[in-house]
């Protein structure tokens, strides 16, 4: 047990240092930090690790066409986490040249209807883009949400997303970025996530699901 704890540390502290060659633009030096540190005490329907606190390797497989670790902690950085010391970070770029792909995956027990997570944008191009950013949310390769970042996603603080899903049991959950037509160009845009549960939504429940992909 304490080996594995030992591990767990050692994998976080990785994950930190790694993470230092991660900016949110090609040119862009590190914003000066100005945020602490927040942990959210509502954590009834939160996923194993949905908050990332484990960051690569642990719970949560990470795959990226370079070096840099894709679950990490904004704090240095001059951004903010939504809970505690990790969020899981689409898009970017490692030493100056954009993220082509980021997979961020877990095999997860789905126990209601509905994800939902908080998300954050760091927005460098938006619907201007050459080639628009889009991030998915996938199960088992089945895609149940998809969103373009656009320009009014700035930094406008951590938001709720829901999307809704036919599926049960256990089942390959991923966070996925396919940027590689905006790689070409070097462009790409940040999408944060955290603080990932699962829940049964009601019909009253004020939910945006425009951004959903149908699955029919």
């Amino acid at each position: 047990m304490k080996t594995m704890r030992l591990l767990s540390v050692l994998a976080i502290l990785a994950t930190g240092l790694i993470a230092s060659a991660n900016t949110f633009t090609a040119n862009g030096p590190d914003i000066e930090p100005t945020h602490g540190y927040e942990w959210q005490t509502d954590r009834l329907g939160l996923i194993n690790d949905g908050s990332f606190e484990n960051g690569c390797d642990v719970d949560w497989s990470c795959t990226t066409d370079n070096y840099c670790a894709w679950i990490a902690d904004l704090v240095p950085l001059g951004l903010w986490n939504y809970d505690g010391n990790m969020v899981a970070w689409l898009g970017g770029y490692c030493s100056a040249t954009a993220t082509c792909v980021t997979m961020i995956c877990q095999e997860i027990l789905l126990d209601a209807d509905n994800l939902m997570w908080k998300w954050m944008a760091y927005v460098n191009y938006g619907e201007t883009a050459t080639y628009p950013f889009t991030i998915s949310v996938t199960i088992d390769t089945s895609v149940i949400f998809e969103y373009t970042t656009v320009l009014e996603d700035h930094l406008i603080g951590y938001q709720t997303e829901y999307a809704w899903h036919p599926f049960s049991g256990v089942h390959m959950l991923c966070f996925e970025i396919h940027n590689e037509e905006g790689c070409a160009v070097n462009e790409s845009d940040n999408y944060f996530v955290d603080y990932v549960e699962t829940l049964s939504v009601s019909g009253s429940t004020e939910a945006s699901f425009s951004t959903v992909k149908s699955l029919y």
